[in-house]
């Protein structure tokens, strides 16, 4: 991703005053910050595809809904393929990336995903349809691969899991009409002066059920042991009031799929299958507390 931004702004700058200042820890599409007439921008880019180009125009769109609903979101100044590279330049947003999530914080990202309930323009009857595939053919634009925990004992043990948290969820409990960011966590914050200044990466968004970036945010807090316990149980309690227990439970099991994708037989193995067992933990305690 990362040579991917720097090619695009180098063809770019063949024709125009753009030059890269440095790449960003955080982002979808290497993240970086540039200059383009002086001025500081944000530039993503990715090899062009046609599923690339269809992905990221339903991620703009429903980025344009939650501006709308006054969601701060980056503007948006420029989309376009140069040489073999899509791109995106957005207005560069003051503010930090969260070390840690306080009731403060908490408060608002849970706020945020009130504002992406019902807010698609239509409900997409085949949400349902598209999570059971996320766990038997996997989605490259969430970066699930449940191929890769075929071949591992406890990934195998996670798609069994998963499996069965969908066996068991009623359908008509999972939601179909909220814009889903796809990736809601901590660290697509920006935070300054104690508020939310941006939320980014709504490049994979789409429409579905907001749940599943419940499911995201909580994962990352987990991970990055970024909240403490009277936080992640203040959160926990939200969500079992937000979310019907069986959806809940196959939002979290997907996410362990998709957690599980990158980490596994890498160094962060042993952290993520903990946050696995957490977040699952934690789901059983509070539906029954």
């Amino acid at each position: 991703m990362r040579s991917h931004v720097a090619k695009a702004i180098e063809l770019l700058s063949c024709c125009r005053s753009i030059e890269l200042v440095r790449i960003f820890d955080h982002g979808a599409g290497g993240t970086s910050l540039a200059r383009l007439d002086g001025e500081p921008v944000v530039v993503k880019a990715w090899p062009t595809t046609r599923q690339r180009e269809q992905t990221l125009s339903t991620g703009l769109s429903s980025a344009r809904i939650m501006v709308d609903r006054s969601v701060p979101i980056p503007r948006l100044l420029e989309r376009g393929i140069v040489g073999d590279y899509s791109y995106l330049l957005y207005e560069y947003v003051e503010g930090e990336w969260p070390s840690r999530v306080d009731q403060n914080l908490a408060g608002q990202m849970l706020a945020l995903t009130e504002l992406q309930r019902d807010a698609a323009p239509r409900a997409d009857p085949d949400w349902p349809v598209k999570v059971a595939r996320m766990i038997t053919d996997g989605d490259p634009s969430l970066a699930i691969h449940p191929e890769r925990l075929r071949n591992h004992a406890q990934g195998q043990a996670i798609l069994r899991t998963t499996q069965a948290a969908l066996d068991t969820c009623d359908p008509s409990h999972l939601r179909s009409k909220d814009v889903v960011h796809g990736d809601f966590a901590p660290e697509n914050l920006l935070v300054d002066d104690g508020q939310i200044s941006a939320v980014i990466d709504w490049e994979q968004s789409r429409t579905g059920d907001v749940a599943f970036d419940l499911a995201g945010m909580i994962y990352d807090i987990e991970l990055g042991s970024k909240a403490s316990p009277q936080v992640l149980a203040s959160l926990y309690r939200a969500i079992n009031s937000r979310v019907l227990p069986d959806a809940w439970r196959l939002y979290t099991a997907v996410y362990a799929i998709r957690y599980a994708s990158w980490a596994l037989n890498t160094d962060m193995e042993s952290d993520v299958l903990n946050t696995v067992n957490a977040v699952d933990a934690a789901r059983l305690r509070f539906a029954t507390g």
